[in-house]
């Protein structure tokens, strides 16, 4: 398992915008453990395979961070079982989704 996420970035680049990556930021804020900065992220150069998301180890850390390709917002129960998966936060994401009415 990769070592817990501290910082997540979801691309606003053009591409990623047109496939949603805007209502997928909004979702994600609402979501992610309280212990993860979420953040508004430029181009990642994946356009082809967005919207993109990438998860930093180190909140100051901007290279070498782990991007994730076509993460869905559709059902939010999938984008919890992947910041469950990369956070490693599993007691505070499922009282995550109760707010989203899930």
């Amino acid at each position: 398992m990769p070592p817990p996420a501290q910082k997540i970035g979801v691309c606003q680049g053009k591409h990623c915008r047109k496939r949603g990556s805007a209502n997928l930021l909004a979702l994600i804020e609402q979501v992610a453990p309280s212990s993860v900065f979420v953040k508004r992220a430029g181009c990642m150069d994946e356009c082809p395979m967005g919207p993109n998301v990438r998860f930093y180890v180190k909140k100051e850390d901007e290279d070498g961070a782990r991007i994730v390709n076509g993460v869905s917002f559709k059902d939010p129960k999938d984008l919890a079982a992947l910041l469950e998966q990369r956070c490693n936060d599993p007691e505070e994401i499922p009282v995550n989704l109760l707010a989203l009415g899930e």
